[in-house]
């Protein structure tokens, strides 16, 4: 029987998973957990939980404006998520888009914490406040009210994780002139954190011409500081399987690795595709290198053994990637 590629229910925590490991990069709007909620038309009595996100205003989604108003730095912002979370479904319905008027100022100053980056939307422009101590994202309220939507925790960073990686998005534009009209903020990321590889990513913006332009130093700092370590805490906070917490290291550290070895955006995509022939790049290394270590019978090691492996590994066969689709000339000048 094939295992499920989300488990049942899980597509809360992956929302919030979302927007906690975002870290006000991308702009992913606030999310937080709904608990003990009833409402007569549900199927029992029995309390519920589940996610509650933000509203943002918006023109419409991706498809309502082409994507060549779209800056490098937004896409580029929401490519770095989408390859952290595997996400199986970034597609334009779920790139929403604001319009920002042309007296509205565009170049903010990030939080001193965070690496001077990327792309700020409205409601994001202040840095965040300092964590305070607070229940863990999935804890129960004791006191529960019996309105339908009783009590929602909002989700707090744990303490391990390092406050270097704590972003806001600001635009670096040489002039103002030169900074777009428009902002992009991805929601919904229920099919995030798949815990195997039997369904591939769907990246909307791949093709983009934005996605082939070369990373920003910024953004390559940004990229050099995430610690795909700190993220897994996250995510076993929140109860996420520990083989979709494997799967998000695989990818976290592709992105690393693709990007120290002077990768696009799109490359980085490439590697992580799949076709109904054939399994991805990604899938493909991984599934060698399990090979590699049962035949030298070390093949029962922890995820973050393994994920030493995979980076050693990886260090070895994305560069020849790398030249081989250079040398098609698919997506490079």
């Amino acid at each position: 029987m094939t295992k499920p590629l989300l488990p049942p229910g899980g597509g809360y925590k992956r929302e919030i998973a979302a927007f906690l490991l975002d870290r006000g990069l991308a702009g992913v709007p606030e999310t937080f957990l709904l608990e003990g909620v009833r409402h007569p038309k549900f199927s029992t009595d029995e309390p519920k939980r589940g996610s509650v996100q933000k509203f943002i205003e918006n023109v419409g989604d991706s498809s309502s404006v082409g994507s060549s108003r779209y800056s490098v730095c937004d896409v580029h912002n929401i490519g770095i998520l989408d390859i952290r979370l595997y996400n199986l479904d970034r597609n334009e319905e779920n790139i929403l888009v604001q319009k920002v008027e042309p007296q509205d100022p565009m170049c903010i100053t990030p939080p001193k914490e965070a690496p001077a980056s990327c792309c700020a939307s409205p409601m994001m422009v202040s840095p965040p406040p300092s964590p305070q101590p607070q229940p863990n994202p999935l804890s129960t309220s004791a006191n529960r009210s019996s309105r339908a939507f009783s009590s929602y925790t909002r989700p707090s960073l744990p303490q391990s994780a390092p406050t270097h990686t704590r972003m806001s998005r600001a635009i670096s534009s040489p002039t103002p002139t030169a900074s777009p009209s428009y902002r992009l903020v991805p929601i919904d990321h229920t099919y995030t954190l798949p815990t195997n590889f039997n369904e591939g990513v769907y990246f909307e913006w791949q093709y983009w011409k934005q996605a082939k332009e070369p990373f920003s130093n910024q953004h390559l700092e940004v990229i050099k500081n995430l610690d795909p370590s700190a993220d897994a805490k996250i995510l076993r906070e929140l109860e996420i399987e520990e083989e979709a917490i494997r799967i998000m290291m695989f990818s976290s550290w592709l992105l690393k690795i693709g990007a120290e070895h002077g990768m696009s955006l799109f490359e980085i995509a490439s590697m992580m595709t799949k076709t109904v022939k054939e399994p991805s790049f990604l899938e493909t290394m991984v599934l060698n290198l399990k090979k590699l270590l049962l035949e030298s019978e070390t093949d029962n090691l922890t995820t973050e053994e393994f994920i030493v492996e995979f980076i050693r590994y990886a260090h070895t066969q994305v560069p020849l990637f790398k030249e081989k689709l250079r040398k098609k000339g698919s997506g490079t000048k």
